[in-house]
């Protein structure tokens, strides 16, 4: 099959199926809600933002038969610089041989579902081959959220941080098993963040555990994007 960067001259070969079709949009600030605290001290006014940290994407797998083991896969990865911003593309193949990854090309590719959205997804299962052997199949993506202060505004005593602060973001749950397909679920999880005064954080989305169950092979986690974010308490928004 082929894995192709939409609108690029370059391309990947896989032995697997794999449809990337839109970008998420890769900003370098999603500003979120504006927090004021009011008080007899003085006014404190935060701005929080956000923008996608990190994003990879991973399908592969093994063939173990009489004639050897062959090893076969494409790997894509995404992480913004934390300094500068800027967002690194990487893609990748996989050795037959050896099973080593094999930089192919530093462009920018589409990543996220058609509807943009990055998710955290987990897809491992084994498939017999005719005559005798096996093959071991495996597929990943996740992604990471940076998050800091934008702006911050006050009077009287200046504020030390950190702050906290929340990720929410609407969750489904998506199954891709075509023998014992699950029932969609979906919901709103927040994650707390203790926010610094300076510098970027890099945290992990928030967490599915909270609300689902693991299902097994085939589930995706789907995330809404970009999340809200707001400094304050768990129960604002």
């Amino acid at each position: 099959m082929l894995l192709t960067a939409m609108g690029l001259s370059s391309s990947l070969t896989v032995n697997a199926s794999l449809s990337v079709v839109e970008i998420v949009g890769l900003s370098n600030g999603i500003p979120g809600i504006i927090r004021t605290v009011n008080s007899l001290r003085g006014s404190l006014t935060v701005v929080p933002s956000s923008a996608l940290g990190e994003w990879h994407f991973v399908v592969g797998g093994t063939n173990f038969t009489p004639s050897g083991t062959e090893y076969w896969g494409g790997r894509l990865h995404v992480q913004r610089d934390l300094l500068t911003g800027r967002f690194h593309f990487k893609s990748f193949d996989r050795d037959p041989t050896t099973g080593l990854w094999l930089l192919l090309t530093k462009d920018p590719f589409p990543i996220g579902d058609s509807q943009g959205r990055p998710a955290t997804r987990v897809n491992v299962f084994s498939c017999p081959l005719a005559p005798s052997g096996l093959t071991v199949v495996y597929e990943l993506e996740n992604f990471k959220v940076d998050v800091w202060v934008n702006s911050i505004s006050y009077t009287g005593r200046r504020p030390t941080g950190p702050f906290e602060s929340y990720l929410k973001s609407h969750v489904t749950k998506e199954s891709q098993s075509v023998s014992q397909p699950l029932p969609p679920f979906e919901a709103h999880i927040s994650k707390c963040v203790s926010l610094p005064l300076t510098g970027t954080l890099r945290v992990d989305p928030p967490p599915t555990y909270l609300t689902f169950t693991y299902e097994g092979p085939g589930t995706s986690f789907v995330y809404s994007w970009p999340m809200l974010q707001w400094v304050g308490n768990a129960w604002d928004y």
